[in-house]
């Protein structure tokens, strides 16, 4: 299960971004620091 989500995440996170991005309703650098922290 732990595996799983490892790989799970960053997959989602990555089609996130993308919808994002091209919604471009929000700013992709307050996004990118959301995920980094």
């Amino acid at each position: 299960m732990g595996s799983l989500s490892t790989t799970a995440a960053p997959m989602l996170a990555a089609h996130l971004i993308k919808d994002i991005l091209h919604n471009s309703k929000i700013d992709p650098a307050l996004v990118g620091e959301v995920i980094l922290g």
